[in-house]
Protein backbone atom coordinates (compact mmCIF):
# COMPACT_ATOMS: atom_id res chain seq x y z
CA UNK A 1 0.00 0.00 0.00
CA UNK A 2 1.37 3.38 -0.92
CA UNK A 3 1.52 5.70 2.04
CA UNK A 4 0.78 9.38 1.62
CA UNK A 5 2.25 11.76 4.15
CA UNK A 6 1.52 15.12 2.50
CA UNK A 7 -0.93 17.89 3.35
CA UNK A 8 -3.97 15.70 3.89
CA UNK A 9 -2.02 14.51 6.89
CA UNK A 10 -3.21 17.62 8.69
CA UNK A 11 -6.82 16.56 8.95
CA UNK A 12 -6.91 14.84 12.30
CA UNK A 13 -5.04 17.11 14.67
CA UNK A 14 -5.65 17.04 18.43
CA UNK A 15 -4.73 19.76 20.96
CA UNK A 16 -1.50 18.64 22.63
CA UNK A 17 -0.83 15.56 24.78
CA UNK A 18 -1.61 15.73 28.45
CA UNK A 19 1.58 15.36 30.44
CA UNK A 20 0.83 12.74 33.14
CA UNK A 21 3.57 14.21 35.33
CA UNK A 22 1.46 17.36 35.71
CA UNK A 23 -1.56 15.47 37.03
CA UNK A 24 -0.44 13.93 40.30
CA UNK A 25 -3.66 14.57 42.20
CA UNK A 26 -3.86 15.02 45.97
CA UNK A 27 -0.92 13.23 47.59
CA UNK A 28 -2.13 13.82 51.14
CA UNK A 29 -3.49 11.05 53.37
CA UNK A 30 -2.95 7.33 52.88
CA UNK A 31 -3.84 7.17 49.19
CA UNK A 32 -1.44 4.96 47.22
CA UNK A 33 -0.51 6.55 43.92
CA UNK A 34 -0.01 4.51 40.81
CA UNK A 35 3.59 4.64 39.50
CA UNK A 36 4.15 6.88 36.51
CA UNK A 37 4.30 4.81 33.30
CA UNK A 38 7.33 5.03 31.10
CA UNK A 39 6.87 7.02 27.94
CA UNK A 40 6.72 5.02 24.73
CA UNK A 41 9.01 6.53 22.11
CA UNK A 42 9.34 5.31 18.55
CA UNK A 43 12.81 5.51 17.01
CA UNK A 44 11.93 4.34 13.50
CA UNK A 45 9.34 2.60 11.36
CA UNK A 46 10.22 0.37 8.41
CA UNK A 47 7.67 -0.09 5.60
CA UNK A 48 7.73 -3.03 3.20
CA UNK A 49 5.62 -3.63 0.09
CA UNK A 50 4.22 -7.06 -0.85
CA UNK A 51 6.79 -9.05 1.16
CA UNK A 52 8.14 -8.43 4.71
CA UNK A 53 11.72 -8.28 3.44
CA UNK A 54 11.02 -5.74 0.69
CA UNK A 55 11.72 -2.56 2.68
CA UNK A 56 10.90 0.47 0.52
CA UNK A 57 10.61 3.30 3.07
CA UNK A 58 11.93 4.13 6.51
CA UNK A 59 10.79 6.79 8.95
CA UNK A 60 13.43 7.96 11.45
CA UNK A 61 12.72 10.14 14.50
CA UNK A 62 15.31 12.28 16.31
CA UNK A 63 14.80 13.67 19.83
CA UNK A 64 16.30 16.68 21.61
CA UNK A 65 17.63 16.79 25.19
CA UNK A 66 14.11 17.39 26.53
CA UNK A 67 12.73 14.27 24.87
CA UNK A 68 10.88 16.27 22.21
CA UNK A 69 10.93 15.12 18.61
CA UNK A 70 12.97 17.66 16.68
CA UNK A 71 13.40 15.99 13.29
CA UNK A 72 11.52 13.34 11.32
CA UNK A 73 12.89 11.93 8.10
CA UNK A 74 10.68 9.98 5.69
CA UNK A 75 13.23 8.20 3.52
CA UNK A 76 12.92 6.15 0.39
CA UNK A 77 10.30 7.16 -2.15
CA UNK A 78 8.70 9.64 0.28
CA UNK A 79 11.81 11.86 0.57
CA UNK A 80 10.42 14.27 3.16
CA UNK A 81 12.04 15.85 6.21
CA UNK A 82 10.18 17.76 8.92
CA UNK A 83 11.92 20.14 11.33
CA UNK A 84 9.86 21.00 14.41
CA UNK A 85 9.75 24.19 16.50
CA UNK A 86 8.36 24.40 20.05
CA UNK A 87 7.44 27.23 22.40
CA UNK A 88 8.96 27.45 25.90
CA UNK A 89 6.05 25.37 27.25
CA UNK A 90 6.87 22.55 24.77
CA UNK A 91 3.83 23.32 22.64
CA UNK A 92 4.39 22.69 18.95
CA UNK A 93 4.16 26.00 17.07
CA UNK A 94 5.87 25.42 13.73
CA UNK A 95 6.80 22.74 11.23
CA UNK A 96 9.04 23.17 8.19
CA UNK A 97 9.02 20.46 5.54
CA UNK A 98 11.68 19.96 2.89
CA UNK A 99 12.39 17.43 0.16
CA UNK A 100 9.53 16.57 -2.17
CA UNK A 101 7.52 19.42 -0.62
CA UNK A 102 8.75 22.62 1.06
CA UNK A 103 5.98 24.06 3.21
CA UNK A 104 5.98 26.11 6.42
CA UNK A 105 3.14 25.35 8.83
CA UNK A 106 2.24 27.83 11.58
CA UNK A 107 0.20 26.58 14.55
CA UNK A 108 -1.68 28.88 16.93
CA UNK A 109 -3.77 28.06 19.99
CA UNK A 110 -6.62 30.55 20.54
CA UNK A 111 -9.29 29.69 23.11
CA UNK A 112 -11.06 26.36 22.53
CA UNK A 113 -9.44 25.63 19.17
CA UNK A 114 -6.24 25.13 17.20
CA UNK A 115 -5.57 27.06 14.01
CA UNK A 116 -3.03 25.84 11.46
CA UNK A 117 -2.09 28.05 8.54
CA UNK A 118 0.06 27.36 5.48
CA UNK A 119 0.34 28.19 1.80
CA UNK A 120 0.14 25.58 -0.95
CA UNK A 121 0.92 26.99 -4.38
CA UNK A 122 -1.13 30.18 -4.66
CA UNK A 123 -3.73 29.03 -2.13
CA UNK A 124 -3.75 30.01 1.52
CA UNK A 125 -5.21 27.32 3.75
CA UNK A 126 -6.54 27.68 7.27
CA UNK A 127 -7.70 24.74 9.35
CA UNK A 128 -9.68 25.34 12.52
CA UNK A 129 -9.94 22.45 14.95
CA UNK A 130 -12.50 22.29 17.75
CA UNK A 131 -12.63 20.05 20.83
CA UNK A 132 -15.35 18.57 23.00
CA UNK A 133 -15.63 18.76 26.79
CA UNK A 134 -13.11 15.90 27.15
CA UNK A 135 -10.49 17.71 25.08
CA UNK A 136 -10.97 15.49 22.03
CA UNK A 137 -11.15 16.88 18.54
CA UNK A 138 -14.75 16.65 17.34
CA UNK A 139 -14.78 18.93 14.30
CA UNK A 140 -12.41 20.35 11.68
CA UNK A 141 -13.29 23.24 9.41
CA UNK A 142 -10.97 24.15 6.54
CA UNK A 143 -11.03 27.34 4.50
CA UNK A 144 -9.12 28.08 1.29
CA UNK A 145 -8.35 31.53 -0.09
CA UNK A 146 -7.18 31.82 -3.69
CA UNK A 147 -4.88 34.46 -5.22
CA UNK A 148 -7.89 36.71 -5.92
CA UNK A 149 -8.92 36.74 -2.27
CA UNK A 150 -11.89 34.42 -2.72
CA UNK A 151 -12.46 32.44 0.49
CA UNK A 152 -14.46 29.22 0.60
CA UNK A 153 -15.07 26.37 3.01
CA UNK A 154 -13.32 23.27 1.69
CA UNK A 155 -13.75 20.80 4.55
CA UNK A 156 -16.17 19.99 7.38
CA UNK A 157 -15.15 16.82 9.22
CA UNK A 158 -16.76 15.55 12.44
CA UNK A 159 -15.73 12.70 14.73
CA UNK A 160 -17.61 10.17 16.87
CA UNK A 161 -15.93 8.46 19.85
CA UNK A 162 -16.71 5.44 21.99
CA UNK A 163 -16.14 5.17 25.75
CA UNK A 164 -12.56 4.00 25.19
CA UNK A 165 -11.60 7.24 23.42
CA UNK A 166 -11.40 5.49 20.07
CA UNK A 167 -12.81 7.16 16.97
CA UNK A 168 -15.56 4.89 15.65
CA UNK A 169 -16.76 7.06 12.77
CA UNK A 170 -15.53 10.10 10.81
CA UNK A 171 -18.18 12.07 8.90
CA UNK A 172 -17.44 14.44 6.02
CA UNK A 173 -19.95 17.16 5.08
CA UNK A 174 -20.14 19.63 2.22
CA UNK A 175 -20.57 23.38 2.67
CA UNK A 176 -24.36 22.89 2.90
CA UNK A 177 -23.92 20.37 5.78
CA UNK A 178 -24.87 17.38 3.61
CA UNK A 179 -23.10 14.13 4.51
CA UNK A 180 -20.96 13.14 1.52
CA UNK A 181 -18.67 10.39 2.89
CA UNK A 182 -17.70 8.64 6.10
CA UNK A 183 -15.23 6.18 7.63
CA UNK A 184 -16.05 3.41 10.13
CA UNK A 185 -13.38 1.86 12.40
CA UNK A 186 -13.32 -1.33 14.50
CA UNK A 187 -10.82 -2.21 17.23
CA UNK A 188 -9.33 -5.01 19.28
CA UNK A 189 -7.21 -4.58 22.39
CA UNK A 190 -3.65 -3.42 21.83
CA UNK A 191 -1.54 -0.39 22.75
CA UNK A 192 -0.93 2.49 20.37
CA UNK A 193 2.81 3.25 20.01
CA UNK A 194 1.99 6.88 19.14
CA UNK A 195 0.05 7.55 22.34
CA UNK A 196 2.79 9.50 24.16
CA UNK A 197 3.75 11.54 21.10
CA UNK A 198 2.68 15.18 20.76
CA UNK A 199 -0.87 15.03 19.41
CA UNK A 200 -0.43 17.74 16.80
CA UNK A 201 2.69 16.04 15.52
CA UNK A 202 1.37 12.49 15.39
CA UNK A 203 -1.84 13.44 13.64
CA UNK A 204 -0.15 15.69 11.13
CA UNK A 205 2.52 13.28 9.99
CA UNK A 206 1.28 9.74 10.71
CA UNK A 207 -2.38 9.46 9.59
CA UNK A 208 -1.88 6.19 7.70
CA UNK A 209 -1.10 4.60 11.07
CA UNK A 210 -4.35 5.94 12.62
CA UNK A 211 -2.40 7.34 15.59
CA UNK A 212 -5.16 9.48 17.14
CA UNK A 213 -6.97 6.64 18.96
CA UNK A 214 -6.17 4.84 22.21
CA UNK A 215 -5.93 1.50 20.40
CA UNK A 216 -4.85 0.80 16.85
CA UNK A 217 -7.69 -0.31 14.54
CA UNK A 218 -8.51 -3.82 13.43
CA UNK A 219 -10.34 -2.59 10.33
CA UNK A 220 -11.52 0.61 8.68
CA UNK A 221 -14.05 1.05 5.89
CA UNK A 222 -14.43 4.14 3.72
CA UNK A 223 -17.82 4.97 2.16
CA UNK A 224 -19.03 7.58 -0.33
CA UNK A 225 -22.60 8.86 -0.72
CA UNK A 226 -23.56 9.52 -4.34
CA UNK A 227 -27.10 10.31 -5.49
CA UNK A 228 -28.50 8.80 -2.34
CA UNK A 229 -26.48 5.59 -2.69
CA UNK A 230 -23.83 4.41 -0.24
CA UNK A 231 -20.74 2.95 -1.93
CA UNK A 232 -17.87 1.15 -0.19
CA UNK A 233 -14.75 2.69 -1.72
CA UNK A 234 -12.16 0.62 0.11
CA UNK A 235 -11.43 -1.28 3.30
CA UNK A 236 -8.21 -1.74 5.25
CA UNK A 237 -7.57 -4.64 7.64
CA UNK A 238 -4.66 -4.96 10.08
CA UNK A 239 -2.98 -8.05 11.54
CA UNK A 240 -0.66 -7.35 14.50
CA UNK A 241 2.36 -8.94 16.11
CA UNK A 242 2.48 -7.64 19.70
CA UNK A 243 5.08 -7.51 22.45
CA UNK A 244 4.25 -8.73 25.97
CA UNK A 245 3.14 -5.19 26.87
CA UNK A 246 0.73 -5.25 23.90
CA UNK A 247 2.63 -2.67 21.85
CA UNK A 248 3.04 -3.74 18.22
CA UNK A 249 6.29 -5.04 16.81
CA UNK A 250 4.78 -5.14 13.35
CA UNK A 251 1.52 -5.25 11.47
CA UNK A 252 0.36 -6.53 8.11
CA UNK A 253 -1.88 -4.08 6.23
CA UNK A 254 -4.30 -5.33 3.56
CA UNK A 255 -5.93 -2.70 1.38
CA UNK A 256 -8.96 -3.86 -0.62
CA UNK A 257 -10.43 -1.73 -3.41
CA UNK A 258 -12.60 -2.42 -6.43
CA UNK A 259 -9.45 -3.07 -8.45
CA UNK A 260 -8.19 -5.72 -6.03
CA UNK A 261 -6.07 -6.06 -2.89
CA UNK A 262 -2.52 -5.06 -1.95
CA UNK A 263 -0.46 -5.90 1.11
CA UNK A 264 2.19 -3.95 2.99
CA UNK A 265 4.08 -4.45 6.26
CA UNK A 266 5.09 -1.99 8.98
CA UNK A 267 7.80 -2.66 11.59
CA UNK A 268 7.94 -0.55 14.76
CA UNK A 269 11.26 0.12 16.50
CA UNK A 270 11.45 1.76 19.94
CA UNK A 271 14.05 3.78 21.83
Amino acid sequence: MKHSYLLILLLLILPGCDDPSLDQGDTSGDEILEPMPSLVELSSIDIAENQPGNITDQIQLSYDNNGLIELINFGGSLNLTYELTYADNNRLIGIQSSGNNSIAYTINYPADEIVMSFTEGNTQIERRLFTDTQNRINRILEFSTDSNGNRMQSLDRRFEYNQNFNVTRINNFDAASNLISYVELDYEFNNNPFRDMNDVLRLLLFPDFVPYTRYLPLEQREFSLTSGNTVLLRSISYTYQLREDQFPVSREVTLTEMSGSTTSFEFFNYR
